[in-house]
């Protein structure tokens, strides 16, 4: 995987709390689903299409380990 700031999580912080998570979050209430279960299955979908393009699963659980936000800045209904 390429470093540099665009594989930075904090660099991408706004849009997944602002943006990311409340589309699955929203995306999750229209269904009736739990917002848990939209995300397992959007992290599922991204990660199976990171894998193809060649992001291991070392460097994605590294991606995990690194990006740990706390609860209380994210959107109302995901904390």
């Amino acid at each position: 995987m390429t470093t540099n700031s665009s594989f930075d999580m904090a660099s991408h912080m706004d849009f997944g709390l602002n943006e990311l998570l409340p589309l699955v979050a929203g995306y999750a209430h229209s269904r009736g689903h739990p917002p848990q279960a939209a995300l397992v299955a959007s992290f599922l979908f991204i990660s199976t299409l990171l894998y193809a393009k060649g992001v291991s699963r070392d460097e994605m659980v590294a991606c995990i380990d690194s990006a740990r936000p706390t609860s209380h800045n994210a959107p109302e209904g995901l904390q």
